[in-house]
């Protein structure tokens, strides 16, 4: 929470957001199975950007726990 109240300032570099994408999802799998949910990344490979890799992780992981909690039974996220 606080990462949000106060971020650090952001340090932008040359980031593939798909991989990204991957690699936060990744930890989630479990929880999404223990819901009954799907997890899915599809995004096409690669989608490159100039930002911040740790806090579009933070906000991306945020959003992905937010579904996780949101979703019915037999649900995708």
């Amino acid at each position: 929470l606080m990462l949000f109240a106060h971020p650090p300032a952001a340090e932008p570099e040359q980031t593939d957001l798909s991989r990204l994408a991957a690699e936060v999802c990744a930890p989630h799998a479990g929880r999404a199975n223990d819901a009954c949910a799907r997890l899915e990344v599809d995004v096409p490979n690669p989608v490159n950007a100039i930002a911040d890799p740790l806090q579009i992780a933070a906000a991306l992981s945020a959003v992905i726990e937010n579904a996780l909690n949101a979703v019915a039974r037999g649900g995708r996220v």
